[in-house]
């Protein structure tokens, strides 16, 4: 018999060190801790059936993530919240559980996109940020520089990842609201945002990152 569960966690703290792959290994470590039997893969390298939402960006903390897991194990939501949790670190919190039916769609044609929290600090903050950005996210091209697979230095559009983005200035902090982009082909990290701010703002030279969080996840735009 196997049994579909859909998990939906928070990453906080510490946490945000540490890689998507050392996120996996976590939970299959808690797993098997807690003493629930997973369904593995066939093939000649056999591995639990997980299926994790888009991986967060190193530094960055999340409100709203997901795992998807195929079990043997037959055990309440409830039940399996608490023992999963007990074997958990503190700074991976449990939000909810869910047991799944057929009739539920996959956790990818679930995911669209992501609400994000940027906080940006600089000493003498400029009170006219907001034309800079303004003019910015006006502009027909968002560009930033990133490393493509061959590691050459190459410019990226990102405009078109970015559904929604707002701003507040307070003293030297500048913090920013926005959805950006889970779709692969579209996929935007705020890492990747913030760079741009970076490069393309000269105001904000010197500025640095405090910190980054994930609020919500949302579902592809109709």
């Amino acid at each position: 018999m196997i049994l579909r569960y859909r998990i939906c966690y928070q990453k906080n703290n510490e946490l945000i060190f540490i890689s998507h792959l050392d996120l996996q290994q976590t939970f299959q470590r808690a797993f098997r801790r807690a003493k629930f039997k997973l369904i593995f893969s066939e093939g000649f390298n056999p591995h639990p059936k997980l299926t994790f939402s888009p991986p967060l960006t190193l530094f960055v903390s999340s409100a709203e993530e997901y795992l998807d897991v195929q079990m043997e194990s037959d055990v309440s939501e409830e039940e399996l919240k608490k023992r999963l949790q007990g074997v958990l670190p503190p700074s991976l919190l449990v939000n909810h559980i869910r047991r799944l039916t057929d009739q539920d769609q996959a956790l990818s044609e679930l995911i669209g996109m992501g609400d994000y929290t940027i906080i940006l600090e600089l000493e003498g903050m400029p009170d006219n940020i907001g034309i800079a950005l303004t003019e910015l996210l006006n502009a027909p091209v968002i560009s930033v520089k990133k490393r493509n697979k061959q590691k050459k230095i190459v410019e990226k559009d990102i405009k078109s990842g970015i559904y929604a983005f707002t701003y507040q200035k307070t003293g030297n902090l500048l913090t920013i609201e926005c959805v950006l982009s889970l779709v692969n082909n579209t996929l935007l990290n705020p890492t990747t945002v913030a760079a741009a701010l970076f490069e393309n703002i000269p105001q904000l030279a010197g500025a640095k990152v405090t910190a980054i969080r994930k609020n919500r996840i949302f579902p592809p735009e109709k």
